[in-house]
């Protein structure tokens, strides 16, 4: 017999007490296994030890940042002034202001086909006696005695600060209705205006001009009425003329700006495109209503 503070305790009982604890971690144990067993089998990592957590593979990894290279700006077209261009701009009448006489005096256009001229604009054009093989004249009679295939006409720069673009057009209009009277079997190419660097006048509101002419000409309906518009070109991020293109006074282009103007003008590729049923007889204009002042 066995004795503690409780009383006596048979052998058998002794036994028994003594194997509970034993008896109780087997049972344990075998429990654990068969679980992990069954976890095993349904695919599922069955582990008691404590460990970090594992990043996940897809969504949860750590985005790389990945840098963008900056598109390399395109090189500028090479803006010569070739011979085909040359033979091209030989069939022209010039007609406006001092940046369209410009592409005459820097040789690009033949002088006796120069009809245009500093401080002339769509509505005092008509104020100005035009030289030209020595008879000082009307630009009417001139288009009519030579009848040119083409005739650009550029000018502008001197009616933006003095009209609104509703009269700018108007007039610009009615000048060209009046030369295709005199010289109606020409194909008329009408210039953008310029823009500037300088503070004679904001470039925004030039835009707004180009834009109304532009618009006029598209709804002339008349297929000879071509609206050409190097601007793009000619403006840097600025919204100004370039600095390269500029003359010193920031107003009128440089010769390397003339080259852009007439490459763009030749690239659109506008060439004579009379048919025989199209073909008009000259009208002499009447110019005694005019009251010439230069």
């Amino acid at each position: 017999m066995y004795y503690n503070k409780f009383g006596s305790v048979s052998p058998t009982k002794w036994f028994l007490l003594l194997c509970l604890p034993l008896t109780a971690a087997i049972i344990c144990t075998a429990c654990n296994n068969a679980y992990a067993a069954a976890a095993s089998d349904n695919g599922i990592s069955y582990d008691n030890t404590i460990s970090e957590e594992e990043p996940s593979s897809s969504a949860e990894t750590e985005t790389t940042t990945t840098i963008k290279e900056e598109p390399k700006p395109q090189p500028e077209p090479d803006y010569t002034i070739t011979k085909a261009m040359y033979k091209y701009f030989d069939q022209f009448a010039l007609v406006g202001d001092s940046v369209c006489s410009g592409f005459a005096s820097a040789g690009y256009f033949k002088q006796e086909n120069n009809l245009a001229r500093p401080s002339i604009a769509a509505w005092n054009i008509h104020q100005f006696l035009i030289t030209s093989n020595n008879l000082s004249t009307d630009v009417l009679v001139h288009l009519y005695n030579k009848q040119p295939k083409y005739v650009l006409f550029s000018m502008g720069l001197n009616d933006v600060n003095l009209t609104t673009k509703e009269q700018f057009v108007e007039n610009y209009m009615q000048l060209l209705y009046q030369c295709k009277q005199a010289s109606p079997n020409s194909e008329f190419i009408i210039m953008a205006i310029t823009p500037v660097r300088s503070k004679f006048c904001k470039n925004e509101k030039i835009d707004e001009y180009n834009a109304a002419l532009a618009n006029a000409v598209k709804y002339s309906y008349c297929k000879h009425y071509h609206f050409v518009d190097p601007t793009d070109l000619l403006k840097g991020d600025d919204n100004k003329l370039k600095e390269k293109y500029a003359f010193e006074d920031g107003t009128h282009l440089e010769m390397s700006g003339m080259k852009v103007c007439l490459w763009y003008m030749y690239n659109q590729n506008i060439r004579y495109d009379f048919t025989e049923d199209e073909l008009k007889e000259p009208r002499c204009p009447d110019i005694s209503q005019y009251e010439y002042l230069y």
